[in-house]
């Protein structure tokens, strides 16, 4: 018999980023190149600074490097500290389809495992291309349509792990059986639930994901595994986390149909949801003629899960509890006249205007909007009703971020952490990674303070 984890670790083994389609080598190098800038712009987030200080008591062997810091540590620790620097603000990417959070758990994984081995770029990216792609087919199987998961989980943190284990499995060098034994591994320790959502624990959800995939990939390399049936049994991964799972989804097409190319890029550092909002409100002021001073209230016809996910009116308390409070942002955006990630800083939860406007913006659900849509109602202290419609935010699949947008969000972000001339050098490099022959020159380079 066939199981799903013989036909995903042969992908694993035998992938390879120079055959697949044009369209998916550019996006995984945008992928990348993404992720760094967000794990280098997040580094110096005080929950990285807590997790640092906590992994540094139990850390191995420095073999990779914390990326926008001067620390080293042992690789499954520093996979785990460059997650929560690249999730922690709500920046990495996404892809709307499913709620998934893609690349931060794997390419953590994978570039901490390629810098301890002294890999080259190209080596990583192709480990990046099966980790990600069968993060991507574990979700289908867990949440695309028909498949249903059960309501609560965080599927970043179930297949995120998987992934990582791929990934770290092919630079490590493990044959097929060893894979496998890395994939049941992972799966066995898959966790994570939504419930963690403005707290400290979200962006640990993604980054103990990375770390167990290290953690698998090692364990298999020295003959550890699991069941075959890990995936598709009874009492599997697959039915233990999704009420109608579509065992199919895992493996249809792989190697010759990527299912990743629907990954997204975010342009604002916050919930996803939120993003078409901030559109409208940017579109609002964008003639320079209307200001936050004329608005009485601003009403927002969205897609029901904007509601669920971020309706949170409450004065934000700390970024995560910004980042999740539409209220929050369509309010600091207005004000500030911008979308950066100040609006997510302390100063803008004690900014009385934010706060006086927060209390007069409303959500109004309706089944009829996309999630990456909405109609925005500005009623203005004049009687005048300004009404902003956005069909497609952008970073949406129908509006994609450029390599010019992502250099400038790199940019921005990291220049919070690292000199300009630096910052320029690492940039280059980051775009260039294909050509890297060492992945410890470019880890050097994104190192910080």
């Amino acid at each position: 018999m066939v199981f799903l984890v013989d036909r995903l670790a042969n992908f694993a083994q035998t992938g390879s980023l120079r055959e697949a389609p044009s369209s998916i080598q550019d996006e995984l190098r945008r992928a990348a190149f993404n992720w760094m800038g967000c794990a280098v712009g997040g580094s110096q987030n005080d929950a990285v600074a807590i997790a640092l200080r906590a992994v540094e008591v139990i850390s191995g062997p420095t073999q990779a490097s914390v990326l926008g810091r001067a620390a080293k540590l042992d690789c499954s620790n520093t996979a785990f500290i460059n997650c929560i620097a690249s999730s922690v603000d709500a920046f990495d990417d996404t892809d709307s389809t499913m709620m998934l959070h893609p690349t931060s758990p794997v390419a953590a994984a994978a570039f901490a495992v390629a810098e301890m081995a002294g890999t080259s770029g190209a080596a990583f990216l192709d480990a990046l291309l099966v980790g990600m792609e069968i993060e991507y087919r574990l979700c289908a199987m867990l949440a695309r349509s028909p498949a249903r998961p059960r309501i609560g989980f965080y599927l970043s943190g179930l297949t995120g792990c998987v992934g990582a284990a791929a990934a770290c499995a092919r630079l490590l060098g493990l044959d097929i059986e060893q894979t496998g034994g890395a994939i049941t591994v992972a799966a066995t320790g898959a966790a994570g639930f939504q419930e963690a959502l403005s707290s400290l624990c979200c962006p640990f959800v993604p980054a103990n994901a990375s770390r167990n995939g290290v953690f698998a990939a090692l364990l298999a390399r020295e003959g550890y595994h699991g069941s075959r049936s890990t995936l598709e049994g009874n009492r599997g991964f697959a039915r233990v986390f999704s009420e109608k799972p579509d065992l199919d989804a895992a493996v249809d097409g792989l190697g010759s149909r990527f299912l990743l190319e629907t990954i997204t890029y975010k342009p604002y550092p916050c919930g996803i949801v939120i993003h078409p909002a901030l559109d409208a409100c940017l579109d609002f002021l964008a003639d320079g003629s209307l200001s936050y001073q004329q608005i009485e209230n601003v009403r927002l016809v969205v897609n029901p899960l904007t509601v669920t996910l971020t309706g949170h009116q409450m004065v934000p308390t700390d970024s995560l509890s910004a980042q999740v409070s539409a209220h929050h942002w369509v309010a600091a955006t207005l004000v500030n006249g911008h979308g950066n990630i100040q609006n997510c800083q302390p100063a803008s939860f004690a900014d009385l205007r934010i706060t006086e406007l927060r209390r007069r913006v409303e959500l109004a659900p309706d089944d009829r909007i996309r999630r990456e849509e909405v109609v925005a109602e500005f009623r203005l202290r004049d009687g005048r009703l300004i009404t902003k419609h956005v069909d497609h935010c952008r970073g949406s699949i129908a509006r994609p971020m450029s390599d010019e947008d992502l250099t400038a969000k790199f940019r921005s972000y990291g220049s919070l952490v690292l000199s300009a001339s630096r910052l320029d050098r690492l940039i280059e490099a980051a775009w260039d990674i294909r050509e890297c022959k060492n992945l410890r020159d470019l880890a050097t380079l994104a190192q910080g303070r």
